[in-house]
């Protein structure tokens, strides 16, 4: 009976061991991502968004679109205090694999006078929850405590996890697994 344990053992150590490496380095590849987020290094923005892409094209238009998002002086956003919260159990679907990963940020907004700014604070209330909005009159700026989540995706042609919000880009039996955990987690937002 020993014997068979022991076994059993030294089958199971090194796939759970090759499972831990793997989560950590999920892990790393998310803190590395959320850096890049409030570094406005648009370069590493774009090298992590899901679907990934070759196309220097399609990548510079990607940039691009982030460059304006963070630097139109309309509503200028900045993130900070961003924390990797956990991700789940890495789940492989289709030779990709799956996580999902959950975070908090602080995400300062200017919305400026001109903005209609209690339209727009009724919007990120309805999508933060009131208790996540803080607003300062004196400068016009939301920060909002995000409490959120997404979809780490690696695919075996690429050399790193890339990360999407979307449902839509992501398999139903993907969503599904992930569905409880997601809503217990978002539960906590509004």
């Amino acid at each position: 009976m020993k014997a068979v344990i022991w076994i059993i053992a030294i089958l199971f150590v090194p796939a759970s061991a090759y499972l831990q490496e793997e989560s950590t380095s999920l892990d790393k590849e998310v803190v590395k991502y959320l850096t890049a987020l409030e570094q406005r290094d648009l370069k590493k923005l774009t090298s992590y968004l899901y679907p990934a892409t070759d196309n220097n094209s399609e990548k510079n238009k990607t940039a691009d679109l982030l460059n304006r998002i963070f630097c139109d002086s309309s509503h200028q956003i900045q993130y900070a205090n961003s924390q990797l919260v956990s991700s789940t159990a890495i789940f492989q679907y289709e030779n990709i694999k799956y996580s999902t990963v959950f975070f908090t940020t602080e995400l300062s907004i200017f919305i400026g006078e001109n903005n209609c700014p209690e339209l727009i604070l009724e919007i990120l209330e309805k999508q933060y929850g009131e208790k996540n909005i803080l607003y300062d009159n004196c400068t016009n700026t939301a920060t909002i405590h995000v409490i959120d989540f997404m979809y780490a995706i690696m695919n075996p042609k690429w050399n790193s996890w890339k990360f999407h919000s979307r449902e839509d880009m992501v398999p139903q039996k993907v969503i599904d697994k992930f569905a409880l955990g997601i809503v217990n987690w978002m539960s906590g937002r509004i």
